[in-house]
């Protein structure tokens, strides 16, 4: 992998988990983050 396309990889990801933080709220997503860790 490039790290140009390492950096647009981490941008696509970031988007969605940003997206997916706004739907879900503060409380469900550090609930998510915590099970995952």
């Amino acid at each position: 992998m490039t790290e140009k396309f390492k950096v647009e990889f981490f941008k696509e990801v970031f988007d969605f988990l940003h997206h997916i933080y706004k739907k879900l709220g503060r409380k469900s997503f550090s609930i998510l983050t915590k099970r995952k860790l």
